[in-house]
This record gives C-alpha cells, sequence and structure tokens, in this order.
C-alpha cells in the first residue's frame, strides 16, 4: 500500500520537481533569512545546522537574537518545514528509483525518517522560542538530539544515494555494452 503510493510520487519528473522547489526554498533561506539570522545573532550559529548545542548556547542566542531576531528566526523555522518536507520527498523519490526491483527499497524511507527528526526539532525550537525566557532544559535535549539524529540520517541517505547512484549507472552501462557485445558475435 505505502509502496503504492511512493512508487506514484516517485516518477523522475516529481523528483526533479521536488529537487527544484527544495533548492527554491533553500535559495530563499540562504538569501534572505540567514543573513538576517547572522545580523541578529552577532556571529552565533544556526542551532538547525549544529549537530549538537547546549541549554546555555540557546538561551544565550535567544538573548542575543533579541525580540525581532526571535520573530524572524521563528519565520525561518517555519519556512525550514517546507524545505524539508520537499527535500526527504525528493531525496526519497530518488532512492526509490535508484532501488525499484530490489531488496533494498526500504531504504527509500530514511529521508522521511530524517524529516521527522527536523520537524520535531524545529517544533522544539519554536516552543523555546516562544517561551523565552522562561525555558524548558527537556526541549532543549530533544531538539538537540534530533538535530544529531536528522544530521545523521541525512549524511547516510547521501552516502546511500552516492552508492545507488554509482551502482545505478553502472549496471546501466556495463548492462548496455554486455548486450551489445553478445549482439555483435
Amino acid at each position: 500500500m505505502i509502496f503504492k503510493l511512493i512508487f506514484r510520487i516517485s516518477k523522475w519528473y516529481y523528483t526533479l520537481l521536488f529537487f527544484l522547489v527544495s533548492f527554491a526554498i533553500q535559495y530563499f533561506l540562504v538569501v534572505k533569512f540567514l543573513p538576517d539570522f547572522l545580523t541578529y545573532s552577532s556571529g552565533f550559529k544556526n542551532p538547525d545546522q549544529l549537530f549538537w548545542y547546549s541549554h546555555e548556547y540557546l538561551c544565550r542566542l535567544y538573548s542575543v537574537l533579541g525580540n525581532e531576531g526571535r520573530a524572524m528566526y521563528f519565520k525561518m523555522l517555519s519556512l525550514d518545514f517546507f524545505y524539508m518536507l520537499f527535500t526527504s520527498l525528493a531525496l526519497m523519490s530518488l532512492m526509490y528509483n535508484l532501488t525499484i526491483n530490489s531488496k533494498w527499497k526500504r531504504l527509500c524511507f530514511l529521508p522521511m525518517i530524517a524529516a521527522f527528526f527536523d520537524f520535531t526539532e524545529n517544533i522544539c525550537q519554536m516552543f523555546l522560542l516562544r517561551s523565552f525566557p522562561v525555558s524548558n532544559s527537556m526541549l532543549v535535549l530533544i531538539s538537540s538530539s534530533s538535530s544529531l539524529m536528522k544530521m545523521m540520517l541525512m549524511m547516510l541517505c547521501l552516502f546511500l544515494i552516492m552508492i545507488l547512484s554509482i551502482k545505478f549507472f553502472y549496471l546501466r552501462i556495463i548492462g548496455r555494452l554486455y548486450k551489445n557485445m553478445n549482439g555483435l558475435r
């Protein structure tokens, strides 16, 4: 059942469309929001780009951001939901296409699991932003752990896509060469 749904959205043109929308959102995040964030943050890094961050780090960051910076960061996190949604759909679709008729096709769920952790991190960050200066160390721990899991899963996805792409193109090229060589005999 779920593979039928994935199959419907995994046509190559949908994969390309998901990547294009994802890149457009990423461009907007990098060009519009990141410079503003860096201006407000006085050099503090965006927690979404860190493997791990502490309760103290977020408190200092939110304090430095001020009200306007926190409101802008909240908007940035809201847009990040859409970025991760389209990125995970693109990666899931690509991985599905690279693993069709393979026992490895369940790997296409890894980007969605990474998206779940990114969504969890963003939701925790949004709660923390809204409740600042009151903070919850458990939410910081969940947010930071989700960031770590998201990063690890995305690196695993990219590594698998690299391996699956090499395998996919190798089999296509070698398969055609082998077929052509046998046709000449």
